[in-house]
């Protein structure tokens, strides 16, 4: 168990580093100006997805058990 908790946290620690370095890369490549439309894209995408997500994975989960418990 303790394991996979210190792989889980390696994890986390590589994902922020990683998306820190791509905003460096990013912002070199293609200026302030770029960085800050890519930006706005990717929050309104995490935005859109959250809000058809809002309650679907609730309401699959109740009707999968439900599905599985006729059977």
């Amino acid at each position: 168990m303790k394991k996979e908790i210190l792989f889980g946290f390696m994890l986390k620690i590589a994902s922020i580093g990683i998306k820190f370095i791509l905003i460096l890369v990013i912002t070199n490549l293609f200026g302030a100006n770029s960085y800050g439309q890519y930006t706005f894209i990717l929050a309104t995408f995490y935005i859109v997805a959250m809000i058809f997500r809002f309650g679907f994975d609730l309401f699959l989960q109740k009707k999968v058990a439900y599905l599985n418990s006729k059977m």
